[in-house]
């Protein structure tokens, strides 16, 4: 079976005057937001679909469920694909980042609370609270939660937003976190940069880790983006992309961006999103 993993500039998109700060693909269709707060389709000429107070600061896809946060405090969703009016939610900002499943949004807030909301059934609710500020949020299908505090430990939260266990092994706060849909395992990027994959059903220990500061990886890497089928991963730091296999971290492909990379995104295609400081969209394409 031939491994696709996204190695070659497909397109650009010009976007936005403003820096892009976060991107997804939902149902085949990039999705980008940007600094100044505006969320855009950018499948053809970038259409605008809503205006935040403040940054985008994530933006998620889970089945039909596509939604945006808003640094300023407004979360907002669009419950059954992009065709429907959107629906909002306020919660007390500033917002920090933000993840979605089966039709509820989870967000994690300045002050160390973690908000949830399920889109069809009225207001934001205080999830659970962790004692430094959630800097990406994953969600196993159980409803476990898994936090990156902004220290060196991530924290597992239960379905009623308990803290359980908390998984150490990083050398400086992580800065990206991806559960692969129907898996049990979780993937942490933190800035060295270090990889580490958790096997969440064995014990702690058992975890497949990348050599502290990834031989050839210079300076900062804070982007991550696994492939939805968990094969391949990305990171991103300065102006480089790199691509990795999942299961050895093997690599892939290295592709150089003309400015510093603000946003990354995986697609179900092979295809990677790369969005950037100068408000362009760049798509990889895949290879085999």
């Amino acid at each position: 079976m031939s491994l696709f993993y996204p190695t070659s500039l497909d397109r650009v998109v010009a976007v936005s005057d403003a820096p892009l700060t976060a991107a997804c693909l939902h149902g085949g269709v990039p999705l980008v937001g940007d600094r100044d707060g505006r969320v855009f389709r950018a499948d053809g000429d970038p259409v605008e679909l809503a205006r935040h107070r403040g940054a985008v600061r994530a933006l998620v896809s889970a089945g039909p469920l596509v939604a945006s946060v808003g640094e300023g405090g407004v979360v907002r969703a669009w419950p059954r694909g992009l065709g429907e009016l959107r629906r909002q939610a306020v919660i007390p900002g500033p917002l920090i980042c933000g993840t979605a499943r089966d039709g509820v949004v989870f967000v994690g807030a300045a002050d160390g609370r973690i908000w949830w909301w399920d889109v069809d059934l009225g207001p934001a609710r205080c999830f659970g609270t962790v004692t430094a500020p959630a800097r990406a949020l994953a969600l196993l299908e159980d409803g476990r939660l898994l936090a990156a505090q902004g220290t060196l430990s991530i924290i597992e939260l239960d379905v009623q937003g308990h803290p359980v266990r908390t998984l150490d092994g990083h050398l400086y706060p992580p800065s990206g976190l991806h559960v692969p849909p129907g898996e049990r395992v979780l993937w942490s990027l933190d800035p060295s940069p270090l990889l580490i994959r958790w096997d969440l059903d064995e014990h702690l220990d058992q975890r497949v880790r990348s050599p502290d500061n990834l031989p050839g990886f210079e300076g900062p890497h804070r982007a991550l983006a696994v492939d939805p089928g968990g094969r391949w991963l990305a990171v991103a730091g300065g102006d480089t992309v790199r691509v990795l296999s999942a299961d050895a971290l093997r690599l892939l492909a290295t592709w150089q961006s003309p400015v510093e990379i603000t946003a990354l995104a995986a697609g179900a295609d092979g295809g990677l999103l790369v969005g950037g400081e100068d408000g362009r969209l760049r798509v990889l394409a895949q290879a085999a």
